[in-house]
């Protein structure tokens, strides 16, 4: 049996009744696609046919109710990954890049095609630093533009940036906006593309959907200082990767957990198209005084979440921890 694919990417909208109170329409791209069974000298007939909405965007003048609402009926029909996209798509003035991007250099590590170190964290970058945090974002960005964008682009950061960011700089934000938006380094640089995944709106729809899925059962609160990012330049994508620890609300010691979990954004090579994200429950750990029924409900919890084996990598690490032999 050989089959067919056809898709049809056409460019659509919401319908709404047509009054000067109704607001504006919103709209939208859908694919279609279909399969059909194929024997030699006829197509018989189809055999699947899905229907996703790739793409949309709200006119300026929506407000955040007919926003939300809007955003609801599509949601069925929405690609998992699209939230994500519409975020980095925004202008660049118009994300956080500049606050968030400063107090995340902790433990960022850029890795190449071949895992050798681009960048990474040498541990300086503190608030209580502006000195080193000038110095460390001068060298995250220089490295992430030796590795991706062309040779004017890598001399002009190198170039620029100490115009804009001096190591005296007392506000590191303020300074570090102006050069990303005033330095003439050009928007569809792939390193700013970079950039524009690593703040705090980026990772949102991620946090929405654990807060509607595990905190439901077990509320808990992010760790401070646990935030992690992690860019990996391959030869055909680019990954930039999310992980934070959260744990539980509860200050009994029988009641205590703490879960790792991760967002993975994959783009093409070039950054033009956000490829899928993945979100995932990495690690989890209870305290020595947790009691059994309470990881029983910890388990529960977090198992439609954890990503591919971890529940081995525990069995592995307790084999380990108690020494018994390898089978």
């Amino acid at each position: 049996m050989m089959r067919n694919h056809i898709s049809t990417d056409t460019a659509s909208s919401s319908t709404q009744e047509s009054s000067p109170a109704a607001a504006p329409l919103v709209p939208f791209r859908f694919e279609l696609e279909l399969a059909f069974h194929f024997q030699p000298g006829s197509v018989s007939d189809v055999s699947r046919a899905t229907l996703h909405v790739v793409d949309y965007a709200f006119p300026p003048s929506y407000d955040r109710a007919a926003r939300d609402e809007a955003k609801a009926c599509l949601k069925p029909l929405v690609l998992p990954h699209l939230e994500y996209n519409v975020i980095w798509r925004r202008p660049l003035h118009r994300l956080p890049v500049h606050k968030d991007v400063p107090r995340l250099l902790k433990g960022m590590l850029v890795t190449g095609p071949d895992g050798e170190v681009v960048y990474k964290d040498d541990g300086s970058a503190r608030p209580a630093n502006p000195a080193a945090q000038v110095a460390s974002l001068k060298a995250l960005f220089c490295s992430l533009c030796q590795a991706l964008d062309s040779p004017s682009v890598q001399k002009m950061a190198a170039e620029r940036f100490d115009e804009f960011c001096s190591p005296e700089s007392g506000d590191v934000a303020a300074s570090f906006r102006s050069f990303l938006l005033e330095s003439l380094i050009p928007d569809e640089a792939l390193s700013i593309q970079v950039l524009k995944c690593v703040h705090q709106e980026m990772i949102f729809p991620a946090v929405s959907a654990l807060r509607n899925s595990i905190y439901t059962v077990l509320p808990y609160k992010d760790i401070k200082g646990e935030w992690r990012v992690a860019i990996d330049i391959g030869v055909d994508h680019i990954t930039v990767s999310h992980r934070k620890w959260e744990q539980t609300h509860e200050h009994d010691a029988v009641k205590y957990h703490k879960f790792r979990w991760c967002a993975a954004l994959t783009f093409d090579r070039r950054m033009r198209s956000l490829n899928g994200v993945t979100l995932s429950v990495i690690d989890f750990e209870f305290g020595g005084a947790t009691s059994e029924e309470h990881k029983r409900i910890v388990l529960a919890a977090l198992k439609p979440w954890l990503a591919p084996g971890v529940l081995y990598k525990r069995v592995w690490s307790s084999l380990q921890a108690t020494g018994r032999p390898r089978a």
